[in-house]
C-alpha cells in the first residue's frame, strides 16, 4: 500500500496543505503506565473546590501523568439553572385557557418595561437541587437527564473557577445503572475542539488559525451513580497553555469587567 501514489512521504505532502499541524490520533489512546491518580471524597461543592485546589498545590506527580478524581456525595445541593420545563408545560396548556388568561386584567401582573441589555427569562433563575433528587427515577428519563446534566454544568462552572480554563460539553450518554447519565467536557484550547483545529487548517480560504490548540490532554468527565448515591468527577488537564484571564485582553475603561481586573492586576 505504501507504494500506491509515489509512498507515504508523497501522500503526506499532498495532503500538507489542507491537514492541521497538531491532530487528535485516531482511536482510544493507550493507557499511561505511569499514570498516578489523586482521589477526594466531598460533601458539598466548597469542600470539591478546596480538593481540586489541594491538587493543584500537590499533585502526585507530574501534570502528564496526573489526574485527580473527587467523589460527592449525594447530600450535596447545587445552584442550578432552572430549565424551560415550567414555560413548555404552559405552553402545552389547552388554548381555551390560554386565552382565558390573556383576557384577564393586566393590573394582576403589570408589564415592566427593562433597561436596554437587560433580558428577563425563567431559564435565567436559579434553584436548589442535590444530586439525590437529580438520581430519583421518573417516568420520563429527559427530565432526569436535564436535572443530572444542569448538576454537571454547576461542577464544571466551578472548576473551571479554580484552574482558570475554560471547557466545552462535548458528549452524554447514559450509563449501565438505571437512571444515571455521564457527561464529559473539554478544554477549549485542545485538540479535542475540533472546530477550532478545522479552523487552523493551512489553505483554507488563505486564512491562518485565530486561536492555537494545545495538546493539553484538558478533558472532564461527570458520572452520575446512582448504587452509590454520588457524582464522580474525573479531572485531566496539562497546564501548557495560558488560562483564560491571562490572554484575555485588557477590559475598556467604562466596562463592567475594569473595576474588577483593577482590583486584581493593582501592579497595572
Amino acid at each position: 500500500m505504501d507504494d500506491l501514489d509515489g509512498g507515504p512521504d508523497a501522500a503526506h505532502n499532498a495532503s500538507s496543505s489542507y491537514l492541521p499541524r497538531d491532530q487528535l490520533p485516531r482511536g482510544r489512546q493507550p493507557k499511561d503506565p505511569l499514570l498516578q491518580t489523586a482521589r477526594y471524597q466531598c460533601s458539598s461543592l466548597e469542600e470539591f473546590e478546596q480538593s481540586l485546589r489541594a491538587y493543584f498545590d500537590d499533585p502526585p506527580t507530574s501534570a502528564e501523568h496526573s489526574t485527580c478524581e473527587l467523589t460527592i456525595w449525594a447530600g450535596a445541593s447545587f445552584l442550578v439553572t432552572e430549565s424551560s420545563a415550567r414555560q413548555s408545560q404552559s405552553q402545552s396548556q389547552p388554548q381555551a385557557h390560554t386565552q382565558t388568561q390573556s383576557m384577564a386584567p393586566s393590573a394582576t401582573k403589570p408589564i415592566v418595561q427593562l433597561p436596554p441589555g437587560v433580558t428577563h427569562s425563567v431559564s435565567a433563575e436559579k434553584k436548589p437541587l442535590s444530586i439525590m433528587e437529580a438520581l430519583i427515577p421518573t417516568s420520563d428519563p429527559k427530565d432526569t437527564q436535564k436535572k443530572q446534566k444542569a448538576i454537571a454544568k454547576t461542577i464544571v462552572d466551578s472548576i473551571q473557577k479554580v484552574d482558570g480554563y475554560r471547557y466545552a460539553f462535548h458528549n452524554n450518554w447514559r450509563s449501565g445503572e438505571e437512571g444515571a447519565y455521564r457527561f464529559s467536557y473539554y478544554c477549549n484550547d485542545s485538540l479535542l475542539n475540533k472546530d477550532r483545529v478545522a479552523n487552523g487548517r493551512n489553505g483554507v480560504a488563505g486564512k491562518r488559525a485565530t486561536k492555537p490548540v494545545y495538546d493539553c490532554k484538558g478533558i472532564l468527565a461527570v458520572k452520575f451513580s446512582a448504587p452509590k448515591q454520588c457524582v464522580e468527577v474525573t479531572y485531566k488537564h496539562i497546564p501548557i497553555h495560558a488560562t483564560y484571564e491571562e490572554r484575555a485582553p485588557i477590559p475598556r475603561k467604562e466596562s463592567r469587567r475594569r473595576a474588577h481586573w483593577e482590583m486584581s492586576h493593582p501592579e497595572k
